[in-house]
């Protein structure tokens, strides 16, 4: 949800398209983001704990290696390790977000399975072939189409032969979310220069393009009713 201070640029964003905030540019995003991470992660919990669920956490899918690409809280990750005692976490985030999910990881129990990567995900080290799993949870709207394409082909380098990237996000996919959906793609005029809500398709198309696999889409069925998640693999048959 949008605070008041928000809303109250709405008016002037309709006649000048200029926004409040800009969460998508490097001088900006570690700062906003710092005040809505603790929020986010509440308000993502529900569905987070369906997600694992519908990837199997624990049954058919255990002992991953997961990255959190622009991972805020890390809740998203965090909640499959919770799942399953052998998967590990690492969040990349700038430096003042990981030492909030490093928070997290600590009140949840998985302090001893937490790692991070500081920085710029964009510019980060994020290894090579070492994860089984890669989450892009609430990144892809803050990022052009362009940019996800960039970011997927720096996310394929860094999962193991076999791996897999999981895209969380606002996905127009479930029809109780289609009102909160369109009022999220207003939010992100107002506080983003180039956000959007991309479709699925879209999604599917960028992951194509970075090299990746056999994409589904799926909905999660938690509040708010508005994300939605595409499970690719890496895509190792076409090499």
């Amino acid at each position: 949800n949008l605070c008041d201070e928000y809303w109250d640029c709405l008016p002037t964003f309709l006649r000048t398209g200029a926004p409040l905030a800009k969460m998508d540019s490097t001088e900006q995003s570690e700062a906003q983001y710092v005040q809505q991470v603790s929020a986010l992660a509440w308000m993502m919990t529900p569905a987070a704990e369906v997600f694992a669920k519908k990837l199997g956490i624990g049954t058919a899918r255990k002992a991953l290696r997961i990255l959190d690409v622009g991972g805020g809280s890390g809740i998203w990750s965090l909640t499959c390790a919770k799942h399953d005692v052998d998967t590990t976490v690492t969040v990349s985030d700038w430096p003042a977000i990981v030492e909030i999910a490093a928070g997290f990881a600590e009140r949840m129990g998985l302090g001893e399975r937490f790692d991070a990567i500081p920085g710029n995900y964009h510019e980060a080290d994020l290894g090579q072939d070492a994860f089984d799993l890669a989450l892009v949870a609430n990144v892809t709207h803050i990022e052009t189409p362009e940019g996800n394409v960039a970011l997927f082909r720096r996310v394929r380098d860094a999962l193991r032969p076999g791996g897999e990237i999981a895209i969380i996000d606002v996905i127009p996919v479930q029809p109780e979310g289609e009102l909160s959906a369109s009022l999220y793609a207003l939010g992100l005029g107002l506080r983003t220069e180039s956000g959007q809500v991309h479709s699925a398709a879209d999604l599917q198309r960028y992951l194509g393009e970075a090299g990746f696999g056999n994409a589904v889409v799926e909905p999660i069925p938690a509040p708010p009713f508005t994300m939605g998640m595409i499970v690719a693999d890496r895509g190792d048959q076409r090499c």
